[in-house]
């Protein structure tokens, strides 16, 4: 990586942390507000609803279609596809919505659970949630972190003054909860559909043999992702009351907080880079060691300080949430073990995605047999035990097929390694706290 790409790399890697926090502090504001007046058991049913309406998108084939603007569409930028990608969301996701109208008693049912009404009006989200998704996919392709940021972070406010609003001084309980995303959901739309319109998309023809390739191969990979969130959802609900529920998302938050958003930075940034040195293999086995190593010295570091400050925080802040500090050691553990999924990006780069999708698979496999037993005997702590299966034995299968595809990627940060992260954080994160672009 040269001087002035690395350069250009931190300055990305900031807007897109800096974004992720925005979002995650305003999230954190809302949660100690929404949470501690709902309380465990209500928090832990509205997120609930949330997650699994979310993540019923990835599970129905969304993130094939917002996965191909992350990973195809950057090689060129055709107007077109994004188009034809765009209005495939559209329609799925009408499709959806109905299906989850007319199947909502026997969903819930199933789950034992209960709320027809609150899952339906949760239910809208999913006509706008991908929207929003897919335009932030588009922005992070063309490299403009600073509109991600500023959109996203408009809508992460908007949503915590309209919760507060609906909430506490509407008394609309765990519906206002619902009612302040869907209002905070179709301004930022409308702001990421108008910033759109300044993008210079490529006027160049789709092409439909490489697109094809590349579709074939990331298919089942997506649709495999989508089941794992989806599953581990799933046996959830069936295993877990509500007010565990509250305690999992809470621990959940923290942890992500803490020590997730630096990682999926990285991955955000690190995407667009590598799909735009495709050809050279030695330079995206650099870009993914470099980042694979960073991800790892980052996520120990902050772990160890989620586990220092997590139980004053929630003893001060949370009191109704105490027990969630038990959950923080093996959520720590997980997003340590998913500084390993980074190195799927070498797999989109070269678009041989069907060794992303057999790791998937093989890990969905693996998680599904123990979540069962898990989630069933030791309910929350199984659920994350579950999660760290999956990360565990996607990240060994990642690194295994390297070979198959001839890229070397070192993983284990060395003392030279070291001296460069503090170099760079240095010169990006200590002396800058504003970019222009």
């Amino acid at each position: 990586m040269t001087e002035r790409t690395s350069k250009g790399f931190a300055k990305n890697v900031l807007f897109s942390y800096s974004n992720k926090v925005l979002t995650l502090v305003v999230s954190f504001l809302y949660t100690f507000l929404i949470a501690n007046y709902l309380g465990p058991e209500k928090y832990g049913a509205i997120t609930y609803f949330i997650s699994f309406v979310t993540g019923l998108a990835g599970a129905l084939g969304f993130n094939f279609l917002i996965g191909t603007v992350s990973n195809y569409f950057p090689k060129g930028k055709p107007k077109r596809l994004f188009k034809l990608l765009l209005y495939g969301i559209l329609g799925l996701s009408f499709l959806t919505f109905l299906a989850l109208l007319i199947s909502a008693i026997p969903i819930l049912a199933f789950l034992g659970k209960s709320g027809v009404s609150l899952f339906q009006l949760t239910s809208i989200l999913i006509l706008l949630a991908p929207s929003f998704t897919l335009f932030t996919a588009l922005f992070q392709g063309f490299k403009r972190f600073g509109s991600v940021l500023k959109v996203v972070g408009a809508e992460s406010i908007l949503n915590l003054a309209f919760a507060v609003v609906a909430v506490l001084f509407l008394n609309l309980d765990v519906y206002g909860v619902i009612y302040a995303k869907i209002a905070s959901l179709i301004i930022a739309v409308a702001l990421f559909a108008f910033l759109s319109k300044k993008l210079v998309f490529s006027k160049k023809p789709i092409d439909r043999k490489d697109l094809k390739r590349y579709l074939i191969t990331f298919a089942p990979f997506s649709l495999v992702r989508g089941w794992e969130g989806q599953a581990l959802t799933v046996l959830i609900g069936l295993f877990v009351g509500n007010f565990q529920l509250g305690l999992y998302y809470m621990a959940q938050k923290l942890a992500s907080i803490a020590i997730a958003t630096p990682i999926n930075s990285l991955r955000d940034v690190l995407l667009p880079y590598s799909l735009e040195k495709s050809s050279d293999l030695k330079v995206i086995g650099n870009y993914a060691s470099l980042n694979v190593k960073l991800a790892l010295v980052v996520s120990i570091l902050l772990s160890i300080a989620l586990l220092a400050l997590g139980w004053p925080v929630l003893y001060l802040l949370f009191p109704k949430f105490i027990e969630a500090y038990w959950l923080l050691p093996f959520f720590a553990l997980a997003l340590i073990l998913s500084s390993f999924s980074i190195l799927y990006v070498v797999y989109t780069s070269l678009n041989r995605l069907e060794y992303s999708a057999i790791s998937a698979g093989v890990s969905l496999a693996i998680m599904l047999m123990a979540g069962y037993f898990l989630i069933s005997s030791f309910g929350i702590y199984g659920a994350v035990l579950a999660e760290t299966a999956y990360l565990a034995s996607n990240g060994i299968l990642l690194y295994y097929f390297l070979k198959r595809v001839k890229v070397s990627v070192s993983i284990i940060p060395g003392k030279k390694d070291l001296v460069f992260f503090y170099s760079k954080f240095k010169e990006t994160f200590l002396k800058s706290i504003f970019f222009r672009r």
